[in-house]
């Protein structure tokens, strides 16, 4: 089961030849095609050169994807076609804003979570340029003797390989692939990118240089687009240096010139400057992972391959801290970047610095890797500490865990420029970017300053010290900062630190009964030489009840530790519902320690016993999706029986079968309430043949597609099944 956030959305089809339309009220059509005026019904003659011509008029720039099975997808002004492949239909859905297109043969593979979704988006692959691509990046986990694919590099953090399989060998290795594919998961190796006079002070650095401390003797890597060593910000500061992306870009140089700045942030010295553009921790030695490159005009392009063997490397070779400004969509479940930096992260103690991403004008933008558990997801602040509008934002997907977690300057930072990068203003020593990859390296640096003062810290208790030192704006909501913005000055000098430094307690399910009471320990250090005595406080717009504090007051010893236990109780609540969250607040002379934490208390929902019966007696392959009329959200099932667990409230309901003798069948109810649990059996045996009737005698239709939409609502929810002619039954199964 997926949960998914709908935005409305238009039609999009190479022929339509039938439509079913559903409104807000009882199902308007039938299996046989609806009058002109309600939809479009048109088949070009196979013969006539004239029909051609209707359907396009004015001809476009086409591009051509090749997917995984060796199906050809064809773009063209916003419009994608699918050329079909003969006894194989086409099932077409939208998530957000990108198109997916799965053939019948491989939705089997997606039901038993073999296959990435992300390969057959076909959206977001030709935004990151795999049409333009002679091979197409794959990432093999959990596989042994898998059949069509040659390890080409190992990947130990999947336990797996990084492979290719070129374009024109894709539809010939389709079936071998899809025979053998019984165990672990095939992952597209997608494209992810690249997400200090002023900024670094903001941050309380040059406090702590005054301490002496300069990050001397820490290691810390950088994984990004490489970095220019001729620069005199980085003389005798690269202790060394790997390319992980030799197959796209032999060059060591920064072509992208994102790298470059990102290290002059964590660890420059400033020499071209004469100090004034001073990195954060510049005494610190740099590794330098090159895991992007520059790719045909779209910017920097960083494969997950190369990350995950740039994180195992960096993680090996002893650094303390890793800068991660990179990133893209994060998806349900833990993707093979995230299960690396969790893993890496308790196996050497290394901290995981991520960039938020640059999505956030919506909630729930936080990008991957910074959704890893194990990361520091840092979110940007401009100069005078207002939230940047398009800093990613929490919570997090699926357990509505609080991201980003601290934020740092990232607007307009002024760093070294890379002399191979092509960006303005050429033949200066410096440049200005914005986003969190600026604001990423500023915690980086931060985290390399206090590793240098506690040799034996590992990655939780940097965590800790950086987030509850943290100075939180009234300005900026919780899931836009998490604990506040980055003082690494308070850090060194506040003596007491929170475990964990985040409280995320999870999804509650409705009806909230006993089991619905979480209590988790909160443990306070406390590194100097005299007891100190907290004073305890719950901030947060909450309902009453909600979140509770087992005292106001906790002593801690010196050099010792105490714990106070925080406790959500989403039985109280009444009528609110959703995610809540606040900051528990520890203060004392000198200290102020936030523990940012969240909970969500689900809505009142219902469990439905999805039930889907094939037409026929052949087996099938099905997708289910549940649309709330209310909220766009909506549900889709891999199943033919499934739970499906949703709000109560109005839905409409579409369900695709793919059947093996070929024939497809669309179901689709306009209007179902769902105020209890209840079962969901949509019957495809009361589904009838498409009537499709051409004006032109003498054309032959050859392919058929039916799109069922929703309208009426604010909200547009649609499916279309693409096969031959003759093949698509429909039904409306909803009210009369």
């Amino acid at each position: 089961m997926r949960i998914r956030r709908s935005t409305p959305y238009g039609a999009l089809a190479l022929v339509t030849v039938a439509g079913l339309l559903i409104g807000g009220g009882p199902a308007s059509a039938g299996p046989t095609p609806p009058t002109p005026a309600a939809t479009s019904a048109e088949a070009p003659a196979a013969t006539s050169a004239e029909a051609a011509a209707v359907a396009e008029p004015t001809r476009q720039p086409t591009r051509t994807l090749t997917l995984i099975t060796g199906d050809r997808i064809e773009s063209s002004a916003g419009r994608i076609a699918v050329v079909p492949r003969h006894g194989v239909q086409f099932l077409r859905y939208q998530h957000g804003d990108d198109q997916y297109v799965v053939p019948s043969d491989a939705l089997g593979l997606l039901r038993q979570d073999r296959l990435d979704e992300r390969l057959f988006n076909v959206t977001q692959l030709l935004a990151d340029g795999f049409d333009r691509r002679g091979e197409l990046p794959l990432i093999a986990s959990d596989l042994t003797g898998m059949r069509g694919l040659t390890a080409q590099r190992r990947l130990a953090s999947v336990d797996g390989f990084a492979t290719e399989i070129p374009v024109a060998d894709l539809a010939r290795n389709w079936p071998t692939l899809r025979g053998s594919l019984r165990t672990g998961k095939l992952w597209l190796d997608g494209i992810r990118k690249p997400a200090l006079d002023v900024s670094v002070p903001a941050s309380g650095a040059p406090a702590v240089w005054a301490a002496g401390y300069d990050g001397s003797g820490v290691t810390v890597a950088v994984l990004d687009s490489g970095i220019d060593n001729t620069h005199p910000d980085f003389a005798g500061r690269v202790l060394a240096q790997r390319n992980f992306v030799t197959d796209y870009e032999t060059t060591d140089d920064d072509l992208a010139g994102h790298g470059t700045h990102v290290a002059s942030i964590l660890a420059g010295t400033g020499a071209a400057s004469g100090g004034r553009y001073r990195g954060m921790a510049p005494g610190a030695n740099l590794l330098v992972g090159k895991v992007c490159f520059s790719y045909q005009g779209l910017g920097a392009a960083c494969p997950d391959s190369a990350i995950l063997e740039g994180l195992r490397w960096a993680a090996e070779s002893g650094a303390r801290v890793v800068n991660l400004s990179l990133g893209a969509d994060d998806q349900p479940g833990i993707d093979p970047i995230e299960a690396a930096v969790n893993d890496l992260t308790a196996r050497y103690g290394t901290l995981f610095v991520a960039a938020a991403g640059n999505s956030g004008w919506v909630p729930q933008s936080v990008g991957s890797p910074a959704s890893a558990d194990a990361a520091l997801a840092v979110g940007n602040v401009d100069k005078t500490g207002a939230r940047s509008w398009d800093s990613g934002q929490g919570p997090r997907l699926e357990d509505y865990a609080v991201k980003p977690e601290i934020t740092a300057p990232g607007t307009a930072i002024t760093a070294a420029r890379s002399a191979t990068a092509d960006v303005a203003p050429a033949g200066e020593q410096y440049v200005s970017f914005s986003g969190t990859s600026m604001a990423s390296p500023h915690v980086a640096g931060a985290a390399a300053l206090l590793a240098q003062a506690h040799p034996d810290w590992r990655a939780g208790q940097l965590k800790s010290a950086l987030m509850g030192s943290a100075r939180p704006s009234a300005t900026i909501e919780l899931f836009g900062q998490g604990a506040g913005q980055l003082d690494v000055a308070r850090a060194f000098t506040q003596p007491v630190a929170a475990d964990p430094p985040v409280v995320n307690f999870g999804f509650r399910s409705y009806p909230h009964d006993a089991q619905d009471v979480i209590s988790r320990p909160v443990t306070y250090r406390n590194d100097g030489d005299a007891p100190i005595t907290l004073r305890l406080a719950v901030t947060g717009d909450l309902p009453a009840g909600v979140i509770t504090l087992e005292s106001d007051t906790l002593t801690v010893p010196a050099h010792g530790h105490t714990s106070v236990r925080l406790t959500a109780d989403t039985r109280a609540g009444g009528a609110a519902y959703g995610t809540f969250g606040g900051r528990l607040v520890a203060t004392a002379d000198g200290v102020s320690v936030q523990t940012p934490f969240s909970v969500f208390r689900e809505q009142p929902s219902a469990d439905v016993q999805l039930k889907v019966t094939a037409r026929t007696d052949a087996p099938q392959e099905v997708v289910t999706q549940l649309g709330n009329l209310a909220t766009g959200e909506f549900v889709v099932s891999y199943d033919s029986a499934e739970t499906l667990r949703v709000p109560m409230g109005e839905y409409v309901v579409l369900s695709m079968g793919i059947s093996a003798d070929g024939t497809g069948t669309v179901l689709a109810n306009g209007r179902m309430t769902i105020d209890r649990s209840t079962t969901l059996a949509l019957d495809g045996r009361r589904a009838r043949p498409v009537d499709i009737r051409l004006p032109d005698r003498d054309a032959a239709p050859v392919i058929g597609e039916v799109e069922v939409q929703q309208t009426g609502a604010p909200q547009l929810f649609a499916m279309s099944l693409t096969g031959d002619p003759g093949s698509i039954y429909t039904a409306d199964l909803g009210p009369k």
